[in-house]
């Protein structure tokens, strides 16, 4: 009977937590709890931001800057030889400056020497899909995408309910094309001829350190021509990183600081390059973790019958989940933790009570029934220790001592 009741309140915390799990009910709590596992990893030689920093608009002038800007650092660039070059700005519109503002930039285009690549920001995304999509967008101007050496990447983010940025589409398609545009990073990195595994529809975004850890230089030294020797044969990353431009993002490892939008897509960059992925563990070992989660409490409290026992083993067995998820997160393996923890919790719960109770009735009974027959010390110590008592009692060997005592009675 026993038995029975302790291993159905395990396979009732098991199915409970199957459940919640394929809801996805507490989703947002295993996210959160995922952003403390990150750590500080090694960021790629070759990735630098050239940063639309607070230095340059006060150097340059106010934003938005004229196209003869770029079109001076994107011909110095031409001196250093990058691997490529991204440009984290959307010119959707022409130049407040007129036509010939925007024709400069256009013949610098056309004579660069590197791979350039533009954004496009993907509007109404639906991500529900196999393939994310976006019914329209906001892009380029033709005139700037004409030179074989220039493509597009869209720049989307995937901002969750809290408002932290976790995942990035590696793909989208837009309106009625048929072609898919490739993610900003992903399309930099291709530019630049390196090679990455293929990414899932809806990616996780390995973030190898805090907003600033991605090697910076100011774009008013590139517009100078200084510091050149600093991007040579390296992937340049031109955006906004000035707090008055707005482009920023929170993220896992913001830590109460803001990421640039810029320094978000050099991440990404850093993750492909690198090999770092976020990949969830087989889902039939997320299964055989919430039985086992399940079961070992109930194991423990029918074997074992010291309740101090008891409770290390299972805390120590607690204290093994955490561990290994933190882990296997640092081998890009995301484990379901709050889950797995919720289906030993609820189980280790559940059978200690009914331990517990079980044992009250127990000794309530034993105390009805032998206070009739036992003095008060006796029934103490068979409640302390009910496996003694057995029916028909026991036969030993004893040795009794008696004592008499004489008494004199004295005439009177």
């Amino acid at each position: 009977k026993h038995k029975f009741w302790l291993f159905g309140i395990a396979f009732l915390a098991i199915l409970v937590s199957g459940l919640l799990l394929f809801f996805g009910i507490f989703a947002g709590s295993e996210r959160i709890l995922e952003d403390r596992l990150f750590t500080t990893k090694p960021i790629a030689n070759n990735i630098v931001i050239a940063a639309i920093d607070d230095e340059s608009i006060s150097k340059i002038g106010q934003w938005p800057w004229p196209r003869q800007v770029f079109a001076d650092a994107l011909a110095n660039l031409n001196q250093a030889s990058p691997k490529a070059v991204g440009i984290d700005v959307i010119f959707a519109e022409e130049s407040r400056l007129g036509p010939k503002d925007d024709a400069v930039l256009a013949t610098v285009l056309k004579s660069i020497n590197y791979p350039v690549v533009f954004p496009i920001e993907g509007k109404n995304l639906n991500l529900t899909s196999s393939s994310p999509k976006a019914s329209s967008s906001v892009r380029t101007l033709a005139q700037f995408l004409e030179s074989p050496k220039t493509s597009i990447g869209h720049v989307n983010l995937v901002t969750d309910p809290d408002g932290v940025v976790r995942e990035f589409p590696s793909d989208l398609l837009i309106g009625d094309k048929v072609e898919p545009v490739y993610s900003f990073a992903q399309s930099l990195v291709v530019a630049s001829g390196s090679r990455f595994q293929k990414l899932n529809p809806i990616e996780r975004i390995v973030f190898a350190g805090s907003p600033g850890s991605i090697p910076r230089i100011s774009f008013a030294d590139i517009a100078s021509g200084k510091n050149l020797d600093k991007i040579k044969d390296k992937i340049v990353i031109i955006g906004a990183t000035a707090s008055d431009l707005h482009d920023t993002v929170v993220v896992p490892t913001s830590h109460g600081a803001l990421m640039a939008g810029a320094e978000a897509q050099a991440q990404i960059s850093n993750m492909l390059i690198l090999g770092y992925r976020l990949n969830s563990i087989p889902s039939w070992l997320i299964l055989l973790w919430l039985i086992l989660a399940g079961l070992i409490p109930a194991f423990s409290f029918f074997v074992l019958k010291k309740t101090w026992l008891i409770v290390l083993l299972n805390l120590v067995i607690a204290g093994f989940y955490v561990f290994s998820a933190i882990t296997l997160f640092g081998q890009g393996l995301v484990v379901p933790l709050v889950y797995i923890e919720l289906s030993f919790a609820l189980s280790f719960l559940g059978t200690f009570l009914y331990r517990y109770f079980m044992s009250e009735k127990q000794r309530g009974e034993m105390r009805e029934v032998f206070s009739k027959y036992v003095s008060k010390e006796v029934l103490n110590v068979i409640l302390e220790n009910p496996s003694k008592v057995k029916l028909g009692g026991e036969q030993k060997n004893v040795t009794l001592f008696f004592r008499s005592e004489e008494r004199r009675v004295g005439k009177e």
